[in-house]
């Protein structure tokens, strides 16, 4: 899992993208999700916080400028997680 996307203190969101690119381009989207962290109150919209759809308004963009496919980025948020759950 990419986790603590949006946490630049751990790591700059513009490597994430690079990383994701380069495992995507290796054949790798299959077996990525992404998340967040979001853990405390304060990570939150409301309080100040990126809140929940960070990942969607910001990031998500970013895959996008950097040219990795619709397909790669429905298998990380959506195919994979479907898989995990056993759902179809």
């Amino acid at each position: 899992a990419f986790d603590t996307i949006g946490k630049n203190n751990y790591q700059p969101d513009e490597k994430r993208v690079e990383w994701l690119k380069a495992l995507c381009e290796k054949g790798y989207s299959n077996q990525i999700v992404m998340s967040m962290d979001i853990t405390r109150k304060s990570h939150f919209k409301g309080n100040g916080g990126l809140g929940y759809s960070y990942l969607i308004d910001n990031f998500l963009p970013r895959l996008y400028e950097n040219e990795i496919s619709n397909k790669h980025i429905e298998n990380m948020l959506v195919n994979n997680i479907k898989n995990i759950y056993n759902l179809k």
